[in-house]
């Protein structure tokens, strides 16, 4: 076997020592430069960690285009061998990590966009694709089908018109939480349901009669109408079998207007627990319960003493816009003030919408015992209290048939302390007088002043029931009502028998509570004269007294005889005999004079004179 030849290889021969000298030659070299090259990486990472501190690591080097022929660049400087540097680890991570954060981001917006993309796509292909999404708006009807629409997506709906039911009135249809629907048009973006809302119908085709007499066959035309009275009259307007099941805790079953407040109750018109049934009717409560049967209405008004912001002013609103009340800017709405019966009858007149009436004849109508034809209110009050039939003749109602009140015998009698006359034709006096006494348009005795009778009327209402009393049994009550109510005090003096002094100090002394000899004479005159007590005279003249300066109201001086000072009382003739009444001097004995009724010896034990 032959030996191969080293130099066949290349393999360089060399001597055995030489080669064992530049082992050992070689090895020391080589530890040097480890030791070098050691000192150098240490030295660099120590000014790399420093350039770390000072500023963030750069994301790389710039880009640079390669030249042709040159070597590819690496990915860190080269070292002094040749050989590629090794890059920087926190450069490598801060790039790694900003370019993995960079894509997820724009995923998540190329996701977004795609998504938005479909959204719109698919709305639009909804709203614009041959095959629309049908909706459902059903309208429920008591008593029938429903009637029930298709419509659109989107697109705009016009509210079904009333359904009208017979004996009913259409109020306006509600949506699912029960609540009106005022718009007339809307967008639809889900099926949807209303229910109609009816109120029993008023009866307008019959003119039935709303208000009662009271058992002595008086309306009491200038009395407030009471809420019981309200509730009543309309009670009997309902076009309606209904008897209703609502309760007020101030309303027992024995009250009169019992069934009607439970029927108006369970339809929705009275509300609450108590009724209140004495207390007056305001404005407010009797449009509100008429409003109650027909739709609201949304037309503007204009009142003095309301404003759009008040509670009650979608009531005045739809009252106004029906033609029942007048409205505008100086027009006052007086929600809380009163109805008198007149007031009523022609305001219920108004919202029935009876037509103007052709009077009736006497026949037709009968005796109304306060309210006489020459009334303002005669024809209101007729319509609302007498039972007819009638007809439409030249836009006016005439009467084809009625159920007359009973004719009275002439005569006098009194409603409250209100007193009235039946003259010989049969019919209540008003407007003129009757051997020597007036008589008012309603056909009430009068002073001929209006506030004075007011004042007369509620004096006498605290002390004495005409209608249940004689002239004899009144006129003691009444002297000393006169004489115990009011506060003696010195006033004005008037001339030797004038009588110009009576209603000024009568009214004086009514509304300030104190009174002279003058005031004590004329309100106590005035009652007996209200009380039709015949022959009675106010009288002006002198009693024994201190002289002092006496002066009228306009500052004239009244000269009277020594010792005498003047004075005014009252004389009433019994029998041809006048006899004295004198509250002003039992006022001031406190009633221990006795001047009631008193005959000729103490005129001049007194000196009562009127010379």
């Amino acid at each position: 076997m032959s030996t191969a030849d080293p130099r066949r290889d290349g393999a360089e021969i060399r001597d055995p020592g030489s080669a064992q000298e530049a082992s050992v030659s070689g090895s020391s070299v080589s530890g040097a430069r480890t030791h070098l090259e050691s000192r150098g990486k240490a030295s660099r990472s120590a000014v790399l960690q420093e350039r770390n501190v000072r500023r963030p690591a750069r994301l790389g080097p710039p880009f640079r285009p390669q030249e042709s022929g040159a070597p590819a660049a690496s990915d860190g400087p080269a070292s002094s061998d040749g050989s590629a540097a090794v890059p920087d680890p926190g450069f490598k991570t801060a790039e790694k990590r900003f370019r993995r954060f960079g894509l997820i981001q724009w995923l998540l917006l190329l996701l977004q966009l795609v998504l938005m993309g479909l959204l719109v796509f698919a709305l639009f292909r909804l709203r614009r694709s041959g095959e629309p999404a049908p909706l459902e708006i059903r309208y429920l009807v008591p008593g029938q089908e429903d009637l029930v629409e298709t419509v659109t997506w989107g697109d705009p709906v016009l509210l079904h018109d009333p359904v009208e039911l017979d004996g009913y009135t259409f109020l306006f249809w509600a949506d699912e939480e029960g609540n009106p629907e005022t718009r007339s048009s809307f967008p639809l973006y889900r099926s949807r349901y209303y229910t109609a809302r009816y109120a029993v119908q008023l009866e307008t085709g019959e003119h039935v009669p709303y208000l009662s007499l009271d058992k002595n066959g008086i309306v009491d035309i200038d009395a407030p109408v009471t809420v019981r009275e309200g509730v009543l009259a309309l009670y009997r307007l309902l076009n309606t079998d209904l008897v209703g099941e609502g309760r007020f805790e101030d309303v027992p079953e024995k009250d009169p207007c019992y069934l009607a407040a439970a029927t108006l109750k369970s339809l929705g018109i009275l509300q609450g627990e108590r009724l209140y049934p004495d207390e007056r009717l305001t404005r407010t409560d009797l449009l509100r319960m008429f409003c109650s049967f027909y739709p609201e209405s949304t037309e503007p008004a204009s009142f003095s003493d309301l404003s759009p912001e008040d509670t009650v002013y979608p009531v005045f609103r739809t009252a106004a816009a029906r033609g029942w009340i007048e409205s505008g800017p100086d027009i006052p709405a007086d929600p809380d003030g009163s109805f008198t019966k007149g007031d009523f009858a022609r305001t219920v007149n108004r919202i029935l919408g009876r037509p103007t009436l052709q009077r009736p004849s006497e026949a037709e109508v009968g005796t109304l015992l306060d309210v006489p034809a020459s009334h303002p209110y005669y024809d209101d009050v007729i319509e609302a209290v007498i039972p007819h039939d009638w007809e439409l003749t030249d836009g006016c109602e005439v009467w084809s048939a009625s159920t007359p009140l009973p004719v009275h015998a002439p005569g006098t009698f009194f409603v409250g302390s209100r007193m009235h006359i039946i003259g010989e034709d049969g019919r209540a006096v008003a407007d003129r007088s009757v051997e020597g006494r007036y008589f008012n348009r309603s056909g009430e005795l009068s002073t001929r002043d209006a506030e004075l009778d007011r004042l007369l009327w509620d004096f006498m209402d605290d002390w004495v029931v005409p209608a249940r009393m004689t002239q004899d049994e009144m006129l003691p009550i009444l002297y000393k009502a006169v004489w115990s109510s009011f506060k003696p005090t010195s006033g004005y003096v008037y001339p030797l028998d004038s009588t110009d002094w009576l209603i000024p100090e009568a009214k004086r002394t009514l509304t300030e509570g104190s009174a002279s000899s003058y005031g004590y004479a004329a309100v106590f005159y005035e009652l007996c004269y209200l009380i039709d007590v015949p022959d009675a005279r106010p009288v002006s003249g002198m009693i024994y007294g201190t002289q002092t300066d006496f002066r009228t109201p306009e500052g004239k001086r009244i000269e009277t005889p020594s010792n005498y000072m003047p004075h005014g009382w009252v004389e009433i003739l019994y029998n041809g005999i006048s006899y004295i009444f004198d509250p002003d001097s039992d006022a001031r004995s406190y009633g221990q004079n006795m001047m009631f009724h008193k005959n000729e010896p103490i005129r001049w034990q007194a000196g009562y004179r009127t010379w």
